[in-house]
């Protein structure tokens, strides 16, 4: 190293330099997988508490929106009873009114013919009269 134009101090003090250097750098690459170990298992941590609570809240929305929805079922199939026994009761009135409706049809038709019976019967009986 002499030959070059360098003492043998400068050397050894550039060559302790170079291997403090080599030494920080073997320390942070040995101290830098436990560091990013460390993150990963941090953010893995944080990740699964993050899925853990999503699902207790997803969970609690679930049996929310399930019991509106069935409150809603128990709503709509009670319109849909009060709507049968509606149908049913006009059904009902629909055929009591045609029977009258029929009835009293029927109820004219006979006094009708009632009616021309007797017109025709009194009026063979006048003419009969008349012939005597």
């Amino acid at each position: 190293f002499e030959a070059r134009g360098q003492s043998s101090d400068e050397t050894t003090q550039k060559l302790s330099t170079v291997t403090q250097n080599l030494v920080q750098l073997t320390n942070q690459n040995t101290e830098e997988p436990k560091a990013s170990r460390l993150i990963v298992e941090h953010i893995l941590s944080q990740d699964k508490k993050i899925r853990e609570l999503s699902q207790v809240e997803s969970a609690e929305h679930y049996v929310e929106a399930l019991q509106s929805l069935q409150t809603v079922i128990k709503e709509r199939e009670g319109e849909i009873d009060r709507l049968k026994q509606e149908l049913q009761d006009t059904r009902y009135a629909s055929r009591r009114e045609q029977k009258l409706i029929v009835s009293a049809w029927y109820e004219l038709g006979m006094k009708l013919a009632q009616q021309q019976t007797q017109e025709r019967s009194s009026s063979w009986l006048k003419s009969e009269r008349q012939k005597m």
